[in-house]
């Protein structure tokens, strides 16, 4: 009987032992399982996130427009502001092509650009305009053919600020300038939101 018992107990360990060999993975699959759904919660919030950070830059303003080709701009007064009538691109509806005023949709950090083109013979200076007041400038003219003048700058605008291009009073000596199409161009678009 002695014999019969220790035989029990040596296959009763035997068989707790592969019991347990045989939990362990099922242990260890559990585990895993439970990191991967963590895993895959976290990556479904980055998902998330990035389609909420895509649906707002769709929303994003930007704009660009130039003088449409075949058109003219006489300037005939020292200050007169530069109309852009042709619009490539107006998401959030900020430029208006009659008056060539950017009007900030989302206050936050710009970045605008601006170019002109004077015809040969003629100088001419033009500013960028934040709320009437002359910010930064381009030049052009007084060489042989065509010249051109461009900036760019970054501003922190806000929620119904008006943007311009104007000519600047201070170079208006050289009388009336006929600005054409391309390279005469106003650009912005919304880097981040303040």
């Amino acid at each position: 009987m002695h014999w019969f018992s220790s035989t029990f107990v040596i296959v009763l360990i035997l068989i707790i032992r592969q019991q347990k060999t045989k939990c362990q993975p099922l242990y260890d699959t559990d585990t895993d399982f439970w990191n991967l759904e963590k895993r895959m919660f976290e990556m479904e919030k980055e998902i998330f996130r990035l389609r909420l950070e895509n649906q707002r830059n769709k929303n994003r303003p930007a704009f660009s427009a130039f003088r449409q080709e075949g058109t003219t701009q006489v300037i005939k007064y020292p200050v007169q502001t530069i109309i852009y009538n042709k619009v490539q691109l107006n998401i959030g509806g900020g430029y208006n092509e009659s008056s060539g005023v950017f009007t900030v949709p989302v206050g936050g950090v710009y970045a605008f650009f601006f170019g002109i083109q004077v015809e040969s013979g003629k100088r001419m200076s033009v500013q960028f305009t934040w709320n009437g007041i002359p910010y930064k400038e381009a030049t052009a003219g007084l060489i042989s053919d065509y010249s051109t003048g461009s900036n760019m700058m970054i501003i922190n605008a806000g929620k119904g600020d008006c943007m311009w291009i104007q000519t600047n009073p201070d170079w208006y000596s050289y009388g009336q300038i006929n600005i054409r199409y391309d390279p005469n161009y106003f650009s912005g678009f919304l880097m981040y939101e303040t």
